[in-house]
């Protein structure tokens, strides 16, 4: 066989023993211009790019650098070289440095994750940690579990524990393994996701401040997507008027009070208000630390709560209800808007927050059907 033909062969050798170690998805990359990796596959919940050399020569750092590159390429997070000859002392140290794994025909024999943990222990500096290796471990049979890349939150508490003692930043840590490219950057998607998970751990619509407070990414990755675009794809209107003073966040919020007879919950100023409450939240700290501040009650004015009603006679109001807006609105059902939209002396009559004691809408509706 001429040289192009035992690169083939062994590459399929190669293919061969890796589908049997158990990685899915193996491709075959294009013969020529195939950027330093002949075989793509995942194992562990890691893309790996594997190159394939059947040269009899030992192999020196080339090998290693290119098939570095070509994680970026191909979007992978590992790296493996696997040579019918043995490596120089260089391509051993920038491996080691870079996280790639060097093989040889004989590891054949061998298993894949006996290779892989051996490597890990390899790999580790004089300078590094004591619980550098212990906490990579921890990691990886994490990792395998949740079959990705996972995110700092789909760790465990003790891991997280670890890695936030040794490292500045979880990303930090990705990347020291060999996890996360040095060219790669978190796509739309995952800003997303990353933005509703700060969203629901701080209880309110975050901004980039926030996200740079409350998560693992630095707010410099969010530059690749316009914020004012990310919260409005996700659900969020973009906060505007970051200008404006205390002063008239508590002239609006009088005027707003005078207009419908008592003091707005945080809801209600959204909805009718001129400034959003996130405005007032910033400022006060909360909404109620607003409320409390100037005297109003957090609550508005409302004939009917929980705290004043039995369940059977909020009951028995909602059917009087019912019997009076069929005969005035041929009114066949209560529903939800219709019922918040009810007003009293120009007080609402029943809130969300009244429903909301209740069970919610839904719950209220069956104890009526019950």
């Amino acid at each position: 066989m001429n040289n192009n033909d035992k690169g083939t062969q062994f590459e399929i050798e190669c293919f061969n023993w890796l589908k049997k170690q158990g990685f899915s998805e193996l491709e075959h990359t294009r013969k020529t211009g195939d950027y330093g990796a002949d075989i793509t596959g995942f194992f562990g919940g890691s893309k790996y790019v594997i190159e394939c050399k059947a040269h009899e020569e030992t192999m020196n750092n080339n090998v290693v650098a290119k098939v570095v590159s070509s994680k970026a390429i191909y979007k992978a997070n590992r790296a493996i070289v696997i040579s019918k000859s043995c490596f120089t002392k260089q391509a051993q140290y920038s491996a080691k440095k870079n996280w790639v794994l060097l093989l040889t025909e004989k590891d054949f024999e061998k298993d894949f994750e006996t290779l892989r943990q051996n490597f890990w222990a390899n790999a580790v500096d004089v300078d590094t940690p004591d619980d550098h290796l212990k906490i990579v471990a921890m990691y990886e049979k994490e990792k395998a579990v949740i079959g990705e890349v996972p995110n700092i939150e789909q760790l465990s508490y003790a891991l997280r524990d670890k890695i936030k003692k040794n490292y500045k930043k979880y990303w930090d840590f990705l990347s020291t393994i060999g996890d996360k490219s040095h060219f790669a950057k978190p796509d739309k998607e995952q800003l997303k996701e990353e933005y509703m998970r700060v969203k629901k751990e701080i209880n309110r619509r975050p901004t980039l401040e926030d996200i740079g407070n409350n998560s693992e990414m630095s707010k410099d990755l969010f530059k690749s997507y316009p914020f004012t675009k990310l919260q409005k794809d996700c659900g969020d209107s973009p906060v505007r008027n970051m200008n404006v003073t205390k002063e008239q966040l508590l002239e609006a919020y009088k005027e707003l009070s005078e207009k419908i007879g008592y003091n707005p919950t945080a809801a209600e100023n959204d909805e009718k208000g001129k400034y959003k409450s996130v405005l007032y939240r910033r400022r006060w700290g909360t909404f109620t630390a607003f409320l409390d501040a100037h005297g109003f009650k957090s609550t508005p004015r409302v004939d009917i709560k929980r705290k004043q009603y039995k369940q059977e006679d909020f009951v028995e109001i909602l059917k009087n209800i019912e019997t009076l807006l069929k005969k005035t609105k041929n009114v066949d059902k209560l529903n939800r808007e219709l019922v918040l939209g009810l007003t009293l002396k120009g007080k609402r009559l029943i809130t969300r927050e009244v429903l909301d004691d209740f069970g919610g809408w839904n719950k209220v509706m069956q104890l009526l059907e019950d």
